[in-house]
């Protein structure tokens, strides 16, 4: 994306920051997510962690100040989207968005099948 710096990452297994700084090989790669936080350099952050880590991470970086991207499932229970919306409101005016990747493409979603006569009546 046009404006876009990847400048760090972070990653409990130690082999995968080795790998992601081939894809930006002056980011700085982080073992714990909270140091990666922690910096004031940073803007937004993406979450693509397990997803009983999403509440978690979400929460931590709002508070911390970051726009947030976060892939899906948002939250398993009630109760964690909860604390994702009270982060949420905390942070005042920071963009977050709850990823879908794949879902829109024209080639995924059945619209084109649907067009072309493939699907339905």
């Amino acid at each position: 994306m046009s404006g876009t710096e990847i400048v760090g990452f972070a990653d409990v297994y130690a082999k995968r920051p080795e790998e992601a700084r081939r894809l930006s090989p002056a980011a700085k790669t982080y073992l714990d997510y909270r140091h990666l936080l922690a910096d004031n350099s940073i803007d937004a952050v993406l979450i693509a962690t397990p997803q009983h880590l999403h509440c978690e991470h979400f929460v931590a970086a709002l508070d911390a100040g970051k726009h947030v991207h976060q892939e899906k499932t948002m939250a398993f229970t009630v109760e964690l989207a909860k604390k994702m919306r009270a982060a949420y409101q905390r942070a005042g005016k920071r963009t977050v968005q709850i990823g879908h990747q794949g879902l829109f493409r024209r080639n995924r979603c059945g619209c084109h099948e649907l067009h072309e006569g493939r699907l339905g009546w």
